[in-house]
Protein backbone atom coordinates (compact mmCIF):
# COMPACT_ATOMS: atom_id res chain seq x y z
CA UNK A 1 0.00 0.00 0.00
CA UNK A 2 1.32 3.44 -0.88
CA UNK A 3 0.32 6.65 0.87
CA UNK A 4 1.13 10.28 0.12
CA UNK A 5 1.06 12.10 3.45
CA UNK A 6 1.94 15.76 3.18
CA UNK A 7 5.62 16.10 2.35
CA UNK A 8 6.40 12.36 2.57
CA UNK A 9 5.58 9.16 0.70
CA UNK A 10 5.02 5.93 2.63
CA UNK A 11 5.11 2.39 1.27
CA UNK A 12 3.93 -0.41 3.55
CA UNK A 13 2.64 -3.96 3.35
CA UNK A 14 -1.16 -4.21 3.34
CA UNK A 15 -1.16 -7.14 5.81
CA UNK A 16 0.86 -8.54 8.72
CA UNK A 17 3.83 -10.66 7.67
CA UNK A 18 4.77 -14.07 9.06
CA UNK A 19 7.99 -15.20 10.74
CA UNK A 20 10.62 -15.96 8.11
CA UNK A 21 9.37 -13.34 5.63
CA UNK A 22 12.31 -11.94 3.65
CA UNK A 23 12.45 -8.75 1.64
CA UNK A 24 15.20 -9.75 -0.77
CA UNK A 25 18.27 -7.63 -1.38
CA UNK A 26 17.53 -4.42 -3.22
CA UNK A 27 18.77 -0.83 -3.54
CA UNK A 28 17.12 2.58 -3.62
CA UNK A 29 18.03 5.73 -5.55
CA UNK A 30 17.94 7.97 -2.45
CA UNK A 31 18.29 7.66 1.33
CA UNK A 32 15.05 6.78 3.10
CA UNK A 33 13.86 5.74 6.54
CA UNK A 34 12.31 2.38 7.36
CA UNK A 35 9.93 2.18 10.32
CA UNK A 36 9.41 -1.24 11.91
CA UNK A 37 5.96 -1.26 13.50
CA UNK A 38 5.83 -4.83 14.78
CA UNK A 39 7.97 -7.98 14.97
CA UNK A 40 11.67 -8.65 15.40
CA UNK A 41 13.67 -7.83 12.26
CA UNK A 42 17.21 -8.46 11.05
CA UNK A 43 18.48 -5.87 8.58
CA UNK A 44 21.64 -6.57 6.59
CA UNK A 45 23.34 -3.88 4.52
CA UNK A 46 25.91 -4.70 1.85
CA UNK A 47 28.41 -2.69 -0.19
CA UNK A 48 29.97 -3.25 -3.58
CA UNK A 49 33.35 -4.93 -3.96
CA UNK A 50 35.86 -3.07 -6.15
CA UNK A 51 38.87 -4.34 -8.03
CA UNK A 52 41.12 -1.96 -9.96
CA UNK A 53 38.55 0.81 -9.51
CA UNK A 54 35.65 -1.19 -11.00
CA UNK A 55 32.73 -2.92 -9.30
CA UNK A 56 33.07 -6.71 -9.22
CA UNK A 57 29.66 -7.98 -10.36
CA UNK A 58 27.91 -10.43 -8.05
CA UNK A 59 30.19 -9.77 -5.07
CA UNK A 60 29.16 -7.86 -1.96
CA UNK A 61 30.67 -7.21 1.44
CA UNK A 62 28.45 -7.00 4.54
CA UNK A 63 28.70 -3.48 5.96
CA UNK A 64 26.42 -3.96 8.95
CA UNK A 65 23.76 -6.14 10.49
CA UNK A 66 21.26 -4.88 13.04
CA UNK A 67 18.32 -6.39 14.87
CA UNK A 68 15.33 -4.14 15.48
CA UNK A 69 12.25 -4.74 17.62
CA UNK A 70 9.26 -3.20 15.90
CA UNK A 71 7.33 -0.66 17.93
CA UNK A 72 10.26 0.06 20.24
CA UNK A 73 11.63 3.59 20.77
CA UNK A 74 14.44 2.75 18.31
CA UNK A 75 12.38 1.19 15.53
CA UNK A 76 13.49 3.59 12.77
CA UNK A 77 16.48 2.89 10.52
CA UNK A 78 18.14 5.02 7.84
CA UNK A 79 18.70 3.06 4.63
CA UNK A 80 21.37 4.76 2.55
CA UNK A 81 21.06 5.23 -1.20
CA UNK A 82 22.69 2.62 -3.43
CA UNK A 83 23.27 0.20 -0.52
CA UNK A 84 21.98 -3.32 -1.07
CA UNK A 85 19.89 -4.36 1.92
CA UNK A 86 17.78 -7.31 3.04
CA UNK A 87 15.07 -7.41 5.71
CA UNK A 88 14.28 -10.69 7.50
CA UNK A 89 11.42 -11.12 9.97
CA UNK A 90 12.82 -13.22 12.83
CA UNK A 91 9.69 -13.15 15.01
CA UNK A 92 6.28 -12.39 13.56
CA UNK A 93 3.80 -11.18 12.99
CA UNK A 94 5.53 -8.13 11.61
CA UNK A 95 5.05 -4.98 9.61
CA UNK A 96 7.26 -2.20 8.33
CA UNK A 97 6.98 0.94 6.23
CA UNK A 98 9.48 2.74 4.01
CA UNK A 99 9.31 6.53 4.26
CA UNK A 100 10.60 8.66 1.39
CA UNK A 101 10.92 12.37 0.64
CA UNK A 102 9.20 13.72 -2.44
CA UNK A 103 11.76 14.79 -5.06
CA UNK A 104 11.95 16.74 -8.28
CA UNK A 105 13.32 15.18 -11.48
CA UNK A 106 16.69 16.69 -10.48
CA UNK A 107 16.61 14.75 -7.19
CA UNK A 108 15.98 17.78 -5.00
CA UNK A 109 13.68 17.30 -2.00
CA UNK A 110 10.35 19.07 -2.39
CA UNK A 111 7.35 19.33 -0.04
CA UNK A 112 4.90 18.24 -2.73
CA UNK A 113 4.34 15.06 -4.71
CA UNK A 114 5.78 15.44 -8.22
CA UNK A 115 4.85 12.09 -9.73
CA UNK A 116 8.52 11.22 -10.29
CA UNK A 117 8.54 7.52 -9.34
CA UNK A 118 12.35 7.22 -9.29
CA UNK A 119 12.22 9.10 -5.97
CA UNK A 120 10.55 6.07 -4.38
CA UNK A 121 12.54 3.24 -5.96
Amino acid sequence: MEIRSGSIYIRQADHLLDTGHVVNGHKHNFDHTTFFGQGLWKVECFGDVYENGAVVEGQRVKLREVTIRGGSPHSFLLIEADKMHTLTLLEGPGCYACIYSHRTHDGDVTPEYTGWNAAYV
